[in-house]
Formats: C-alpha cells, sequence, structure tokens
C-alpha cells in the first residue's frame, strides 16, 4: 500500500533525474485483490499577465467593436519589470482504497486528502533566447487508514523554493533549476514504545539542483547530458507501517528513524529523428544515498505472512537505456484492423455493491464507434472490424476478481458493432463465433486464450483478409 511522494518536484529537469533515478530500481507486480477505489478533486488555475497597455493598446481599446477581431488584433502589452506573468495554481484531491478479501470483508481501506498551491513568476533571458522562474510551492495530506493496516492516521505538509533558468545561443541550449524544500510528517497518534520504535514527528529539509544541456549537431541529431542531485522524504507508509498488504503477500513495517533519500546522477543521451521516426540511447549513473526498499526480516508475522520492514541503504544505478519511436500515421496506413468491446462490456469494482451498468453503457460504446469510424475515413485507411472474441461467464465470474463480465453482453455489444460497421460498409471479420466453435477448452485463465488458440485465431484473421483481397495492403 505505498504511496511515494515526489518531494524534489518543481523543476522539468529534476522532476525527470528523480522519477528515471527512481524507476531504475526494479519491480516485480504481484496479483491484487478486488479493489473498489473512488476518487474526487478539483483544480483552480490563475494565470495574471504582469502588463500595463501600451499608448498604442490605450488607443485600440477605444473601439465600437470592443470582442472583435480586429481589435483583439491590435492589443499589443509590455512587461512590468523583469517577469512577463504570474500563475497561481491550487489543487485539492480526495482519494479512498478500499481492497476486498471476499464480498463484503474489507482487507485494507486507506484515505488520502491533498491540497496544494504553487505560484511561479516568468521571465525572458536577456541577450539571447530562453527564459527562467521563480516560485514557491506549498502542499498540505491527510491519511486515514483502516482495515488490516494499523498505520497511524497522519498529516504531512512541505514548503518549496525554487529557481529555474533556461538559456539559448546558437545550436546550443542550457537548463539550470535549484530549490530547497522543508518537510513534515506528523502522526495523529504518537507513540515512544510502539513495536515498529518511536512513532513521533519528524521534520526534513534539503536542496537539490540540476544542471543540462542540449546541443543540436544537426536538424535531425542532438546530443546532450544532465547533473542533478535530488532528494525524497520517506512517506507515511515507509515511516510508519504496520499491518499485512495482502496484494504483495507480506506483512509490511515501517521505520520511523528513516532519513531523507538523496540521489545524485548523471546521464548523456544522443536523439536521432527525422520523418516519422525517433531514437534515442541513454546512458546513466545515479548513486542513491539511504535508499528506501522494504527488506525481508526472515520473521514471520502474527497472521502467518513473512516480514518486510523498511529501511535504508546506499545504492548504485548504471546502465543503458534505449528508445524508439515511430508515427505510424506518418508512413500512411491503408489498413486498420479494430476490435473493442470486452473491456467496455465489463462490470468492474462491484464491491459490496454491484455495478448496475457496464464499464461503457451500450450507447457510449455505440457512440464510441461512430467517432472510431468517423476517425478512421478522416485519415484514409480501410478500416476492417473485427467481432470481439467470447466470454465463459462461468470460469471468468468464479475467480473472484473485482469485474465480472457476462456471455449476454459480449453479444449485445457485438450486434451494436455489427449495425454501426453495416452503416459504414465495413468489412466484418467474425472471430467471435470461429473461436466459440473451437470448442470448449479454450482458456488459460479468466478470459486470455491457450496458445494453439490463438495460433488458429492469428491464422483465421490472416486468410479472412487474404480472401477479401486485403493481405496484400501496405502503408505508403
Amino acid at each position: 500500500m505505498t504511496s511515494r511522494a515526489d518531494s524534489s518536484a518543481g523543476t522539468s529537469a529534476q522532476r525527470a533525474a528523480w522519477a528515471k533515478i527512481r524507476s531504475r530500481r526494479g519491480t516485480s507486480e504481484a496479483a491484487t485483490p478486488p479493489v473498489m477505489s473512488t476518487m474526487a478533486g478539483f483544480r483552480l488555475l490563475t494565470i495574471i499577465p504582469i502588463t500595463v497597455p501600451s499608448a498604442r493598446q490605450a488607443r485600440s481599446t477605444i473601439s465600437p467593436a470592443i470582442g472583435s477581431p480586429s481589435a483583439a488584433a491590435s492589443k499589443t502589452t509590455r512587461a512590468v519589470g523583469a517577469f512577463r506573468s504570474l500563475d497561481v495554481d491550487g489543487a485539492y484531491t480526495w482519494y479512498r482504497h478500499t481492497e476486498f478479501e471476499a464480498p463484503g470483508i474489507i482487507g485494507t481501506f486507506f484515505k488520502r486528502q491533498v491540497a496544494s498551491a504553487e505560484a511561479v513568476a516568468r521571465h525572458s533571458a536577456a541577450g539571447s533566447r530562453g527564459g527562467g522562474a521563480v516560485g514557491v510551492r506549498a502542499s498540505w495530506e491527510r491519511h486515514d487508514f483502516a482495515g488490516s493496516l494499523s498505520t497511524s492516521d497522519a498529516h504531512s505538509g512541505t514548503l518549496a523554493a525554487f529557481v529555474i533558468q533556461e538559456v539559448e545561443v546558437g545550436p546550443l541550449r542550457l537548463e539550470a533549476g535549484a530549490r530547497y524544500d522543508w518537510a513534515r510528517v506528523d502522526p495523529i497518534e504518537k507513540n515512544p514504545f510502539s513495536r515498529i520504535g518511536d512513532i513521533r514527528t519528524r521534520t526534513f529539509h534539503a536542496s537539490s539542483g540540476s544542471l543540462g544541456a542540449l546541443y543540436r549537431v544537426s536538424e535531425a541529431v542532438a546530443v546532450g547530458g544532465s547533473l542533478a542531485r535530488a532528494f525524497r522524504v520517506p512517506d507515511v507508509n515507509e515511516l510508519f507501517s504496520e499491518g499485512p498488504h495482502l496484494a504483495a503477500y507480506t506483512f509490511e513495517v515501517g521505520n520511523p528513524e528513516l532519513g531523507t533519500e538523496v540521489g545524485t546522477g548523471f546521464d548523456a543521451f544522443v536523439r536521432v529523428g527525422r520523418g516519422g521516426w525517433r531514437a534515442e540511447l541513454t546512458g546513466f549513473y545515479n548513486r542513491l544515498a539511504g535508499y528506501v526498499y522494504p527488506r525481508e526480516t526472515g520473521d514471520t508475522s502474527r497472521v502467518g505472512l513473512p516480514v518486510f520492514q523498511y529501511g535504508g541503504e546506499d545504492a548504485v544505478f548504471t546502465g543503458f537505456e534505449g528508445r524508439l519511436e515511430a508515427d505510424v500515421l506518418a508512413y500512411r496506413p491503408r489498413l486498420a484492423i479494430v476490435m473493442a468491446g470486452l473491456n467496455d462490456a465489463a462490470y468492474v469494482d462491484p464491491g459490496p455493491v454491484a455495478r448496475t451498468e457496464p464499464r461503457i453503457p451500450l450507447d457510449e460504446y455505440s457512440r464510441n464507434l461512430r467517432e472510431i469510424v468517423r476517425l478512421v475515413a478522416a485519415l484514409k485507411p480501410r478500416l476492417v472490424w473485427v467481432r470481439t472474441t467470447p466470454c465463459d461467464e462461468r470460469i471468468h465470474n468464479g475467480r473472484g476478481l473485482a469485474f465480472h463480465r457476462y456471455a449476454a453482453d459480449v453479444e449485445t455489444y457485438n450486434r451494436a458493432a455489427d449495425r454501426i460497421m453495416a452503416e459504414s460498409r465495413a468489412p466484418v471479420a467474425d472471430l467471435f463465433t470461429f473461436t466459440r466453435n473451437l470448442g470448449p477448452e479454450l482458456y488459460c485463465d479468466h478470459v486470455h486464450f491457450r496458445e494453439e488458440i490463438r495460433q488458429k485465431q492469428a491464422a483465421f484473421l490472416a486468410g479472412w483478409l487474404a480472401a477479401f483481397g486485403l493481405d496484400s495492403v501496405r502503408g505508403g
């Protein structure tokens, strides 16, 4: 149930550096129990230009066509002092998460409220292209836990100030950023004699910074690198957890003595792009002091789960990573094969009270299909529709999953798609009927097919395309 907050955010370079450092730690996925989540919130963004009217603008506002295009086109402004604008951003989020071990039985529950505000004043660089900003940020969070978790409810808050500067000189672009953060984590119930240690208010503060450069060798090639120092405050779970994390089949124990994670990282990259494709190769070296992660203690908890306790340890991450991207539409594909409906027709997050309609109701599904038809027609490829595959509700709904599917719904959604494709005269490949006729032993799990079934489905689609003369259609 760990939720990690990035306390080093504030500049794009620092956010990217910390995300890069944290993401290179290696993770494994675990099966999760049925989950019900609820989230609500709002966001307020105000951009205040710090400007006054020039003489020409003052004259142009005396016009009978106020608000007309001609009046708007004549509008000019000039900045006051060094700053050209002030952005004020505020947000509030309320989130509730419940994991059910069985219908009506709550295994894990937590609730989180987050309020934040940020003010950023932007300016332009003098004597060269570029610009920068200075800003402040504040946030407050409330964490509540229940169910099998014994984690202490807590408040947390952060205050930060930062500065960013970008400069472009010919083909060279430089970016630098610096930030100072103060953070406080305050448990509601303090206990110096708890089983996990002294549960008390913790205060953290640190500075971070980044420096990056990018040089355009040519229109298609760029090289660059960055050096960054970032930090992260341990979150409430890492400090004060005490309870089973049933999704991972572990008993997690916090560590109230954890310090701040501090990371220093360097990376160098080369980017190549032309037309509709882009490639990037990056080498990196990241050193983390006090890297926080759950370590197996070798003990077994009171509920029979292996105990993992959070601790801090120095770590180094080095390596290379590459990325290749291609804009498929830039190559003008002439054939678009589309299948959708199985996930739309699912009843998700049943919790103690099942939903009364599928995830995407039938009328909305039909509107979405018509929009797909319209978009594909605008892009010019030939649309081929594939009827969605069948569902065995006895197998699917008997596995205790957090969502249900029903065979009758799948057929209803297929019939709705049939009508829409008939209207647009799109050819339809009936993968639904073909798969259903292959016999009862279709699935390797609740909905996915066994390897030999997938091979037969692929052969069917290839043969169907060949029969319709569509197998030779290629992008231009």
